[in-house]
């Protein structure tokens, strides 16, 4: 999934449990779930690298509009949001890791599809993210 989403629906946890040690490792497990879900990523390595980085982009804009906006729960909000975006961070971010049978575990377990219309997923986990937070 894309890394707005993740960090999306860390950012809702992170709001609602107030408890910034509770959602960090609540998101970095709940990753692990849902990238299990079918998801789009790009098969070509241009559009690939196109997409990751307007996503990272986005979740950057994400965690800035918390701190605007949201002050007063930012540490909570940022620990379920950073909880959320963890587990790519180390399995991508790293190349070391990335290579290791670690890195190929978790990026096997994944079902990336190259149809476009599977960004849905990814729209309904910003959904969901958007819903938890503000009940």
């Amino acid at each position: 999934m894309m890394v707005l989403s993740h960090s999306m629906i860390g950012a809702g946890i992170g709001y609602q449990l107030d408890q910034p040690v509770v959602a960090f490792l609540l998101m970095s497990l709940f990753h692990l779930v849902m990238d299990k879900v079918p998801h789009f990523w790009p098969k070509s390595k241009k559009w690939g690298k196109l997409f990751a980085l307007s996503d990272i982009a986005s979740c950057g804009l994400l965690l800035l509009f918390i701190l605007v906006y949201q002050p007063e729960h930012y540490v909570s909000v940022f620990a379920g949001a950073f909880g959320g975006i963890l587990v790519d961070v180390i399995f991508v971010g790293i190349p070391s890791v990335r290579r290791s049978k670690y890195g190929q575990w978790q990026h096997n377990r994944q079902p990336h599809l190259s149809n476009p219309a599977y960004l849905l997923t990814d729209l309904m986990a910003i959904i969901l993210g958007l819903i938890i937070w503000y009940i």
